[in-house]
């Protein structure tokens, strides 16, 4: 099958398929696995860990301070790609964790450096995503330094649920859900308490519903409004 250069989208904030394609061309070595819900995929610091691409189940990667504090820093669905950064500096500058039951292949693609040589337009798949996921923390900073806890609610469950969306787990307005208040807490930087208030406060206000391990969204024009989301045309 022919591929082409910059075959997405570049707005969009998803991995391509022409990525993954290339990803796997350049592959020493491949193989299917599975990880059960809480277990670690991979430790922070982890020397060369691969790449992997997740085709089912939800996962989240985070950073941990000496003390023992947690910030999630992006939680990865089907057809996410994690692990290409630690290419480039020997060691996992995350670690990664199964928030459900998971399914994922592990891409090992040798020397990258070769392999892009081989096929430049790796590099710049490489690229386009290092590109949009510094976009993406760069909206979830502001909302963290500069928003509400309110806002700073409304800005994930919209942003996860448009993402979920695009990875084809949204049926009509529902979105299934399988984070608790202490995952959202961990994304957040608010305590469970805080959280548990916030999404009280958006359901009575008639936003989102939240039932069941499932989200639906009942007005996302007004709840993206509430989290400062971006109004992008890719993002939908």
């Amino acid at each position: 099958m022919e591929k082409y250069l910059g075959s997405q989208d570049p707005g969009s904030s998803e991995p391509s398929p022409n990525l993954i394609w290339l990803l796997q061309l350049a592959a020493a070595d491949l193989q299917q696995t599975t990880v059960r819900a809480g277990q670690e995929i991979w430790p922070e610091g982890r020397p060369n860990p691969p790449v992997i691409h997740l085709t089912a189940g939800w996962a989240a990667r985070y950073r941990t301070l000496p003390g023992g504090g947690r910030q999630i820093v992006r939680f990865l669905l089907p057809g996410d790609v994690a692990g290409l950064h630690s290419q480039f500096f020997g060691a996992a500058i995350s670690a990664l964790q199964a928030v459900t039951n998971v399914s994922l292949v592990e891409i090992r693609p040798g020397r990258l450096r070769e392999a892009i040589e081989q096929a430049p337009e790796l590099g710049y798949e490489i690229g386009l995503l290092a590109a949009r996921e510094k976009r993406d923390l760069e909206d979830h900073l502001l909302v963290m330094g500069q928003d509400s806890g309110l806002g700073k609610v409304a800005f994930l469950l919209t942003a996860l649920f448009r993402r979920g969306n695009r990875a084809g787990l949204v049926s009509g307005s529902l979105l299934p859900f399988p984070l608790t208040q202490r995952h959202v807490g961990g994304a957040l930087g608010l305590s469970v308490v805080h959280v548990n208030r916030m999404l009280q406060q958006l359901q009575s206000d008639g936003l989102v519903r939240l039932k069941r391990g499932r989200l639906e969204l009942l007005d996302e024009r007004r709840l993206a409004a509430v989290g400062h989301v971006p109004d992008r045309p890719d993002d939908r």
